[in-house]
C-alpha cells in the first residue's frame, strides 16, 4: 500500500496504468476514499496512468492539522505529482476532489493538461455554508447521526442494496477530523469567476438526479467557466458508483481529444 511522507503525515495513494501514458489524477468527495473510482479506474487505465489518492483524514490518508480550505488541500495532491515526478496531468475529482481539481488546476495552470469537474458546484452561497456547518455540529463523535441523510442525497432510490450498504460503511469509517476538516473548506468554496479565467479545456459533469450539485445549476456554472458539459441519466451524487461505465466512457473521449 503505497504513501507519500507528507512532513510525518501520509498520503495514501494508488497508481495504474501503463508507464509514458497520459495521467489522469481522480480526487474523492468528502466522507469517501479513493475506492469510489474503483470501475472507472479499472476502464480508464487501459489507456492511461490512473492516480488516485485519499483526502487527508479519509481512507488510508492521515488527517493533517490546519488543512481547511481548498487551497491547502490541493497542496496534497500537487506534492504527489512533484514525489512522482508527474509534469503533467488531467485533473479530475467528484465532489469536494473536482473542488481540490479545480484548486490544484488554478495553482498550476501550465500542469493541467485538462480538468474534468464532476458532481459538484462551484460557489458556496450562505445556505450551503450553513447545511455544512450544521453537519460538523451534528458529528462531534462520529458520522452515523448524517449518514442515512447523506445517502439519500449520494445515491438514487434504484440504488442496489449492496452498493448502498458499501457506501455507508465507507462513510462511517471516515475520520472526524478528515470530515470536519473538508467541511470547514467547503463553507469557502468560490470558484465561479476564477475558473471563468482557467485556460485549459474543461468538462463539467452532472448526475440527472443530483440534489447536491443539480444539473441545471452545473449547466449554469459550466457555461460561466467556459466549460464542456453533459449529464449521466441514473446517476445522482455519486456517478462514479451508479454510472461507471458512462462516466468513463465520457472522460476517457474527453481526454483523447483534449491531447
Amino acid at each position: 500500500m503505497p504513501f507519500l511522507d507528507r512532513n510525518g503525515y501520509r498520503l495514501h495513494y494508488r497508481l495504474s496504468g501503463p508507464e509514458g501514458a497520459p495521467v489522469l489524477l481522480l480526487g474523492n468527495s468528502i466522507a469517501s476514499d479513493l475506492t469510489i473510482w474503483d470501475e472507472v479506474a479499472a476502464d480508464l487505465d487501459r489507456d492511461f496512468r490512473v492516480l488516485r489518492f485519499d483526502m487527508p483524514g479519509h481512507g488510508e490518508s492521515d488527517p493533517v492539522p490546519g488543512v481547511e480550505d481548498l487551497a491547502a488541500l490541493a497542496l496534497e495532491p500537487l506534492a504527489l505529482l512533484d514525489a512522482l515526478d508527474i509534469e503533467q496531468a488531467h485533473l479530475a475529482g467528484i465532489s469536494l476532489g473536482a473542488m481540490v481539481a479545480a484548486e490544484l488546476a488554478l495553482k498550476e495552470p501550465r500542469r493541467c493538461l485538462s480538468l474534468i469537474y464532476c458532481n459538484a458546484i462551484t460557489e458556496a452561497g450562505p445556505a450551503y455554508a450553513a447545511m455544512w456547518r450544521e453537519r460538523i455540529h451534528q458529528t462531534p463523535e462520529g458520522l452515523a447521526p448524517i449518514v442515512e441523510s447523506t445517502l439519500d442525497r449520494w445515491l438514487t432510490a434504484d440504488a442496489l442494496a449492496g452498493l448502498r450498504r458499501r457506501t455507508g460503511e465507507m462513510i462511517l469509517a471516515s475520520s472526524t477530523v478528515g470530515f470536519h476538516a473538508a467541511a470547514t473548506a467547503l463553507t469557502g468554496l468560490s470558484l465561479t469567476d476564477r475558473l471563468a479565467e482557467l485556460d485549459v479545456p474543461k468538462l463539467f459533469l452532472a448526475g440527472e438526479h443530483d440534489q447536491a450539485a443539480p444539473p441545471e445549476v452545473m449547466k449554469a456554472q459550466a457555461g460561466q467557466a467556459g466549460a464542456a458539459f453533459t449529464t449521466f441519466p441514473g446517476a445522482a451524487h455519486l456517478s462514479c458508483l451508479e454510472q461507471p461505465a458512462a462516466l468513463a466512457g465520457t472522460m476517457r473521449g474527453w481526454m483523447l481529444r483534449s491531447l
